[in-house]
């Protein structure tokens, strides 16, 4: 059995929205709801493209150390075998990534959801090989799509994994491996509650109007849709306020210079200069004789 427990002292079980990422899937669509407003969706997720989600609250659900603290694994398919009158599917996985510094070994259980109880996911000695079964066969989701659908809830983990293929009008044959899987998976950070099938259905239904035609177009994208925060009145008063005192002292600035401009051209402007008068002539009395008198003898 795979123990997903770590090394150190036993700790009380983490609430849903603490929820830190230790466990990733690959070979599948996933979709980080990372608060109300960010998602990030990335096909055939790994570790190293963790670095990449853009959500502003990231570091609240990535660990520090990728490579030592999330195990990968990788979904592969689903078999399914009849005996007397039971079915039995059983899903295999392969370990990618399994960090050991951190942890001894894995302890994955979850619950097919309308079935009864969960179950746990086992390894295969000596390989890397996981896999679960499920005894029954009645929890299946078939759709009008011709599709059987199955979803997974992880304990203790706000994940909630699609598996999808074609349905099959005999599914007890000898043997059946089913084909054309499609695996999805969803994480919702942040909420107290686990997420839902409807919750699921709602991010695809959103992502396929976003402009895809359909699931398997879906490829990496990064989603905000962050309102725009409004002024508050505070914020507004305090700018009438700023556009006012900026208008006066514009108005006073230009005064100022306005009369100074016109006191220096008043300086500048020269004199009028004094005016000359004519010279009075002499006035001419009839008769009478200006000349200067000399002496006779």
């Amino acid at each position: 059995m795979i123990n997903f427990k770590s090394c150190s002292a036993k700790k009380s079980k983490p609430k849903p929205e603490n929820y830190v990422i230790d466990l990733l899937f690959t070979n599948s669509l996933t979709i980080i709801r990372c608060n109300p407003y960010e998602r990030h969706v990335i096909r055939d997720i790994s570790i190293e493209k963790l670095g990449y989600i853009k959500c502003s609250n990231r570091d609240s659900f990535l660990p520090e150390n990728h490579l030592e603290k999330i195990a990968l694994l990788e979904w592969r398919f689903t078999e399914t075998k009849c005996k007397n009158s039971k079915i039995t599917e059983t899903t295999y996985l392969n370990i990618k990534h399994r960090p050991k510094k951190v942890y001894k070994d894995l302890k994955l259980h979850l619950t097919r959801l309308g079935s009864v109880g969960g179950v746990y996911i086992k390894e295969v000695k000596k390989t890397s090989s996981l896999y679960f079964e499920n005894i029954g066969g009645k929890s299946s989701i078939s759709n009008t799509e011709n599709f059987t659908t199955v979803f997974y809830a992880f304990t203790e983990r706000p994940i909630l994994c699609r598996e999808r293929y074609p349905a099959s009008k005999n599914p007890c044959l000898a043997t059946t491996q089913k084909k054309n899987f499609s695996y999805t998976c969803y994480y919702r950070i942040g909420d107290n509650t686990a997420p839902s099938i409807a919750d699921m259905e709602i991010e695809l239904k959103s992502l396929l109007n976003n402009g895809n035609s359909n699931e398997d177009s879906i490829r990496d994208v990064y989603i905000n849709k962050t309102p725009e925060e409004k002024p508050s009145q505070d914020n507004s008063d305090s700018l009438i306020i700023g556009l006012i005192i900026l208008i006066i002292v514009i108005v006073i600035f230009s005064s100022i210079s306005i009369y100074f401009c016109c006191c220096r051209r008043r300086r500048r402007r020269p004199l009028p200069s004094p005016r000359r008068r004519a010279p009075r002539r002499g006035r001419v009395s009839g008769g009478s004789d200006t000349s200067i008198a000399t002496n006779t003898s």
